[in-house]
């Protein structure tokens, strides 16, 4: 899909320090992989494990996703932040 307008204001934030990119060292991939295992889903990926492992590090308890792998493994998703809104849809 091609966005300029949104690659743009995410060029922007990343610039102004409003969102960060983290890079991904030996532990982070360490801790990754030990919970990756890719023969016990088609679903849950080494992205999947990076992401964890990143949100361990930054110490974040919520996950902006739908997948509810992320919450067997204790996360909260940002979506279920919103469930008793009436006004989120």
């Amino acid at each position: 899909m091609n966005k300029p307008e949104l690659a743009a204001k995410t060029i922007e934030r990343i610039t102004d320090g409003k969102l960060s990119i983290e890079n991904v060292d030996i532990d982070m991939l360490k801790e990754a992989l030990k919970l990756f295992d890719p023969r016990s889903s088609k679903k849950n990926t080494l992205f999947d494990a990076l992401v964890v492992a990143t949100a361990k590090k930054l110490g974040t308890t919520v996950i902006f996703s739908t997948d509810d792998w992320y919450s067997k493994l204790g996360f909260t998703l940002a979506v279920d932040l919103f469930k008793d809104d009436r006004d989120f849809a």
